[in-house]
């Protein structure tokens, strides 16, 4: 009797490893590629001395100092973020197929699936054939 429990807890531990393994392998599988834009606004501000015969000439050698990177550190150390904005994009790889030159899309269309979670969509068996036909023919 003990060496059946003993084989049905081991039995089960493996099913949790086997399980836990399967959780995983779907969650990576699930993984998804996005094109992510980061626009960022900085204002930096720095002064200095110079020497110049007007205000004119003086504004012109600060110009030209700028230009020349001569003010980079000081700008960089005094760089204030005031906006930053970040957008994605999901990438959706397409594959022309070289027979019937149609144009398949990784995923079915949304309008196709019958459920809102974005993370259950089906792959279009299409656009798999057609990658798997130009990776054998290392058309890819």
């Amino acid at each position: 009797m003990d060496i059946e429990k003993n084989n049905i807890v081991d039995n089960s531990e493996i099913l949790e490893k086997v399980k836990q393994q399967y959780i995983k392998d779907k969650i990576e599988t699930k993984a998804r590629k996005f094109d992510v834009t980061i626009k960022i606004q900085l204002s930096q501000e720095t002064s200095d001395v110079v020497e110049a015969d007007s205000e004119e000439h003086a504004k012109e050698i600060a110009e030209q100092n700028y230009w020349n990177d001569v003010y980079a550190n000081e700008l960089r150390n005094s760089s204030e973020t005031d906006d930053e904005r970040y957008y994605a994009q999901e990438v959706i790889e397409v594959m022309k197929c070289p027979v019937c030159e149609q144009v398949y899309e990784e995923f079915l269309p949304q309008e196709i699936h019958s459920t809102d979670d974005i993370s259950e969509r089906s792959v279009n068996v299409f656009f798999k054939r057609v990658k798997d036909y130009l990776g054998a023919t290392n058309k890819a």
